[in-house]
């Protein structure tokens, strides 16, 4: 009877005891549930928190952006959108965008037919609802296993853009052509100046793959004379850590062509201010440089005969002029007159006439120095600077002048016998009182009335008293 007692005290013991635990393992878990509700409030919380932090920053934006997902049916969207959509968002939300924006106007529902391939395939659409113009953009949001979320579409308002392009297009029609834009190539070189980054744009510039500048510095792609004159200037920003503004420089495309580009660029740091290296941009000005180039000949030069014009003959002669006088150099002047230039125009026709004026130049460029300065001043009129050239020196200039013009001729379209002209040439040199080239061009064309006189196809020097 004892032993049975005792059992059952033990037993009962034992139960307790499991009791107990099973009590305290009911509470454990009782807190861990409400410990996890907490969480799970917080998470909620935070959640909810994050999403209207993204809504608010979503409204700040003002391009129209909704959410949707695949079947086109709205998920969110800010307040720039409903704006423009002139519904509120909880008559958005839930709804398919072709309910949003009637589809009663045909050319609209073809837009928004393309506006729906651009959500799935990523690509950039214009597209017009009602007078507004949108170039819209989607994104693809995917979880991460790769499967569909939901998709983000921006529709940037380009309706002011446009019509800007519109009225400059129909203002400047004339130059379309002479303009085109010009994407930039962007890169990143390092502390050595080697580039670890170049955008795909080089390809269209220089013709090399980006991989293939990776690792190479921008005097690689120059000739030696370009790489040392522009690492020169290049060196004096880096060394001062200074911003590259508009510099420009002449690469060398893959081809072995020359490639005019225009860097800008800033300095890189890190969040320590240790100086990392250079981030920037090119632009390809080679076609602009060329243009500037034949803007600045038409500027500068007959077009006719391809010598300089009168203004800037003048131009040149006067900064000669003022570097002798400061130098004490010679310097001397001729003027060339076409002998019966009205009789030959008539006689031959202006056609002719053209062709001896341009023969005339074509010797004078033939026969003059470099240094010269030869210039067509007037119908017949030309008239030669002659840097550091005394009297008589200048005397034996113009006779070769003379004499090979005079051996000159020029065919008749007609194919008859060919036309020979002569010129008469007039000179004068620098003294001391002469303060402007027009004293030494009176004196010239004194001299070439004088060689007219005597009998044309004559060279006379001016009489000095």
């Amino acid at each position: 009877m004892g032993d049975s007692h005792g059992k059952l005290r033990h037993e009962l013991e034992v139960a307790q005891r499991a009791l107990a635990e099973a009590e305290e393992r009911c509470a454990r878990l009782h807190a861990e549930n409400l410990a996890a509700m907490e969480e799970f409030e917080d998470t909620r919380k935070q959640i909810e928190r994050v999403k209207q932090e993204w809504m608010a920053a979503l409204d700040v934006v003002e391009d129209p952006i909704f959410l949707h997902d695949k079947d086109f049916r709205i998920l969110r969207c800010n307040l720039a959108y409903q704006r423009y959509a002139g519904i509120p968002y909880a008559q958005i939300i839930g709804r398919h965008y072709y309910e949003v924006f009637p589809l009663t106007h045909a050319p609209l529902r073809n837009c928004l037919q393309r506006l729906e391939k651009t959500a799935v395939a990523g690509q950039e659409e214009d597209v017009e609802f009602g007078a507004h113009t949108f170039r819209s953009r989607a994104y693809t949001v995917n979880d991460q296993q790769g499967g569909y979320l939901y998709s983000v579409h921006i529709l940037d308002d380009i309706t002011e853009r446009r019509k800007a392009a519109e009225a400059l297009a129909a203002n400047e029609k004339r130059f379309r052509e002479l303009v085109e834009t010009i994407s930039d190539w962007v890169w990143e070189v390092d502390e050595q100046g080697r580039y670890t980054y170049c955008s795909p744009r080089v390809k269209d510039l220089l013709g090399y793959e980006p991989a293939e500048l990776i690792g190479k510095t921008p005097f690689d792609l120059m000739a030696a004379g370009e790489a040392a004159r522009v690492g020169d200037i290049f060196g004096r920003h880096i060394a001062a850590r200074e911003p590259l503004r508009c510099l420009e420089n002449t690469n060398l495309h893959k081809n072995g062509q020359p490639v005019v580009l225009e860097t800008s660029g800033t300095p890189v740091f890190d969040a320590h201010g240790t100086f990392k290296g250079y981030r920037g941009i090119d632009r390809d000005i080679t076609e602009r440089k060329r243009l500037e180039r034949e803007l600045e000949y038409q500027a500068h030069t007959d077009v006719l005969t391809g010598l300089h014009n009168r203004r800037h003959f003048f131009e040149l002669a006067e900064q000669e002029l003022t570097r002798s006088r400061r130098y004490g150099k010679q310097l001397s002047l001729l003027m060339l007159d076409v002998d019966q230039f009205k009789l030959l125009n008539d006689t031959y026709g202006h056609h002719v006439g053209d062709t001896v004026l341009q023969k005339l130049s074509e010797i004078c460029t033939r026969t003059l120095r470099e240094i010269d300065i030869a210039g067509r001043i007037g119908g017949e009129e030309f008239a030669i600077l002659l840097p550091e050239t005394m009297a008589d020196h200048a005397l034996e200039v113009a006779e070769r002048l003379r004499l090979a013009i005079a051996g000159a001729t020029v065919q008749r379209e007609q194919g008859d016998c060919p036309v020979q002209f002569t010129v008469s040439i007039g000179i004068s040199s620098l003294v001391a009182t002469d303060s402007q080239i027009d004293e030494l061009l009176r004196r010239a064309d004194a001299a070439l009335y004088v060689a007219k006189q005597a009998g044309r196809n004559r060279v006379r020097a001016e009489e000095v008293t």
